[in-house]
């Protein structure tokens, strides 16, 4: 098994499926509409979940060897993903979902044999079989339902679960087994779907995605390495969806307190609250983005070594962030931020646009630059001779996700940025993989380059998005994974970057000359 092969392979399925998802959702009018409550402007397809869920049933299928245990948990994701696209298609009430993921979570519980494994010694009364159903139910309930309230925002739901996937993956590896395989699937088909679904999105995951996505978390959450028979066998895959979980927390008290009904839709979700404040979705994003990664590596190192602490740290994380945004509500500070990110950035936007395009030598540089360094990263990875570790179709499998990520037409600044991720990754394989010599050769060539693009990097108001925090995700649990010095993997990350940031900056000068109009919002 593979694992880069599964990881590619369900990002790449999920990548090109997750069109033919959205045409048929057009077709079938599976739309979207907008009203009162929900953010985005436009009539926007749903079922782009179906794309996710493509990419990692065929990926497992394809690369992993399944037994009667994972069988049982596709069964029970049928059911899931069904009661998904009724309610994506038709409308499916609060009683009806809860049914169906009771359900499945049946299957899991009773033919599974998955649930919670604690022993309390001061409450003996509540160490009993019965109890423990009951929290495994409420359990898998709880985590579905919060993926899917807060899949209020464009790329908000997929990013989140993509970082619960990660961490339950960093803590699986040591086990090896299929819990493992599966994360990595998820991953591979989470990253395909936000190619569309970051702002402005193109398509929505839907319901049919939210469920699938919480469900999975929910049940591989419980997998073996939790099982430590005492209460921090609860308190374990709690740290790695915490967001969500703290989200439909206060949600549920804020309507029990106004006597209205729980399962009742409002807009004051804590992405509500950041998006009155007049951030746009990209900004928001990158505050629930960075929130959730400091709160997986918590999770991470709670995992490793039990301190009570950590969990304190992450409740108080938590409280600050929600007392941060009572602050800045009550300041009335979202006149000025909206200020900011409209008059000021636009004017700004519209001269730097202006210089770009008159820029022909910068066009020039640009072009070299991207060449250059793709081209020697390129080489250099292939001279180290490590390839063959990773295996010919893991090598063949990263070619063809760069062609897909490189030959579309960008026409917003999300998939501008995604255009480059697999650049990214070129540089950072090469440089992971490359002797002294080879990194010496990359360093030399990512100062120069840096050099060159530094007057124009300036120009650009908007050079790290979201998608740059998930980069920042994965290369922290590869260095997890990966066992390397904290020195050693500092200069690999540091040789990728100097790599990567000129290229990005090069990207947006060649699209500036070719699509303007796809660029104002970074200029």
């Amino acid at each position: 098994m593979n694992s880069l092969n599964i990881l590619l392979f369900s990002f790449l399925i999920s990548a090109l499926t997750v069109p033919l998802f959205t045409d048929m959702a057009v077709r079938l009018g599976i739309i979207d509409i907008p009203d009162e409550r929900k953010i985005h402007s436009g009539h926007t397809p749903r079922l782009g979940g179906l794309g996710i869920i493509t990419g990692v049933f065929l990926s497992v299928l394809i690369f992993c060897k399944t037994d009667v245990h994972y069988l049982y948990l596709a069964l029970a994701n049928m059911i899931i993903i069904g009661i998904g696209v009724y309610d994506d298609s038709r409308g499916a009430s609060a009683l009806q979902k809860l049914f169906f993921q009771a359900l499945a979570a049946t299957v899991v519980v009773f033919v599974m044999d998955v649930r919670f494994e604690f022993y309390i010694p001061w409450l003996t009364w509540l160490n009993n079989d019965i109890l423990i159903i009951l929290v495994t139910y409420f359990w898998i309930a709880l985590v579905t339902n919060a993926v899917n309230l807060i899949d209020g925002v464009d790329g908000l739901a997929g990013g989140i679960s993509f970082m619960a996937f990660g961490s339950l993956m960093v803590a699986s590896y040591a086990e090896g087994g299929m819990n493992f395989a599966v994360s990595l699937a998820f991953l591979g088909g989470i990253l395909g779907f936000l190619r569309y679904n970051l702002p402005k999105a193109s398509v929505f995951m839907g319901d049919t995605g939210s469920l699938f996505l919480g469900f999975n978390i929910a049940v591989l959450s419980l997998s073996s390495s939790f099982k430590t028979n005492t209460v921090m066998s609860v308190v374990m895959p709690t740290l790695f969806i915490l967001i969500p979980l703290f989200d439909t927390f206060l949600a549920i008290v804020r309507r029990l307190l106004r006597l209205q009904n729980p399962m009742r839709a409002d807009r004051e979700h804590l992405h509500h609250k950041l998006l009155d404040l007049n951030l746009s979705m990209g900004q928001t994003l990158m505050v629930f983005y960075s929130l959730s990664i400091v709160l997986s590596g918590l999770a991470l190192i709670f995992f490793r070594d039990r301190k009570l602490y950590m969990v304190l740290l992450a409740v108080v994380i938590l409280y600050v962030f929600l007392l941060m945004i009572k602050f800045l509500n009550f300041a009335n500070l979202g006149r000025l931020i909206g200020d900011i990110n409209s008059r000021i950035m636009q004017e700004r936007s519209r001269e730097c646009l202006a210089r770009m395009k008159a820029d022909k030598t910068g066009f020039a540089l640009s072009t070299g630059v991207i060449v250059l360094s793709t081209l020697l990263s390129a080489l250099v990875f292939f001279r180290s001779g490590s390839y063959p570790q990773l295996g010919l179709t893991a090598v063949l499998l990263f070619f063809m996700t760069a062609s897909v990520l490189l030959a579309y037409r960008v026409s917003s600044v999300s998939e501008l940025f995604y255009s480059s991720l697999a650049a990214y990754w070129l540089f950072f394989a090469a440089a992971y993989y490359a002797g002294k010599e080879g990194l010496a050769v990359l360093a030399v060539c990512g100062l120069c380059v840096s050099i060159v693009m530094l007057p124009r990097f300036f120009r650009l108001s908007r050079v790290f998005v979201p998608f740059d925090l998930l980069n920042f995700f994965m290369v922290l649990s590869i260095w997890v994974l990966s066992g390397k010095g904290v020195y050693d993997y500092i200069i690999t990350v540091a040789v990728s970057l100097l790599l990567y940031i000129p290229f990005k900056s090069a990207f947006v000068y060649v699209i500036s000359h070719r699509e303007p109009e796809n660029v104002k919002e970074i200029v």
